[in-house]
C-alpha cells in the first residue's frame, strides 16, 4: 500500500511541477485514460486465457500497472486523498457485507449456498438498503477533501 500511496504523492509533485508541459486538462479526459486502459488490461486477460505465458502474465501486469497510475491521476485531478478513497471504499463494503448477512440469515440462507446470480441480487439489495447510510458516510469523508 505505501508504493500505491508514494505513487499518489509523486504524481501530485509532478502534475504540479510540469502540469504545463504533460498532463490532462481535465479530470474527464483522465477517465477516458482510465477506461482506454481498463479495456487494455481486460484484452490482455483475454489473451492470458487463450494463451498462458510468462508474457502474458507480464502483459496483464503492465496494463493493470498502467490502470492503477491512471486511477491515481483521477484522485490527483479531484484533489481527492488516496487513503481517504480507499478506507471510505473498504467502509461501505463493509457496511454493504454486513446488510448481506443479514438479509441472508433473516431469509435463513448461507451465502455459500447461493449462485452467483442470487449474490448479485442480494448486493443489489444490499446496496439498495444502506444508501443513506453509506451516503451519510460519504459526507464524512467528502468534507475531509477539496472536491
Amino acid at each position: 500500500m505505501s508504493n500505491l500511496i508514494d505513487s499518489y504523492k509523486k504524481s501530485i509533485n509532478t502534475g504540479q511541477n510540469h502540469r504545463d508541459v504533460f498532463d490532462w486538462s481535465s479530470p474527464s479526459q483522465v477517465i477516458d485514460k482510465v477506461i482506454e486502459e481498463a479495456n487494455e488490461l481486460k484484452e490482455a486477460l483475454e489473451s492470458k486465457k487463450s494463451n498462458p505465458t510468462s508474457q502474458s502474465d507480464t502483459d496483464v501486469f503492465s496494463e493493470l500497472s498502467d490502470l492503477s497510475f491512471a486511477l491515481v491521476q483521477v484522485l490527483r485531478h479531484l484533489n481527492t486523498d488516496l487513503e481517504d478513497c480507499l478506507n471510505f471504499s473498504n467502509e461501505k463494503f463493509k457496511i454493504r457485507f454486513n446488510e448481506m448477512l443479514e438479509i441472508s440469515k433473516l431469509k435463513n440462507t448461507d451465502l455459500k449456498e447461493l449462485t452467483s446470480k442470487e449474490l448479485e441480487s442480494l448486493w443489489a439489495l444490499s446496496k439498495k438498503n444502506t444508501k443513506n447510510t453509506v451516503n451519510k458516510l460519504a459526507k464524512q469523508f467528502v468534507l475531509k477533501t477539496k472536491l
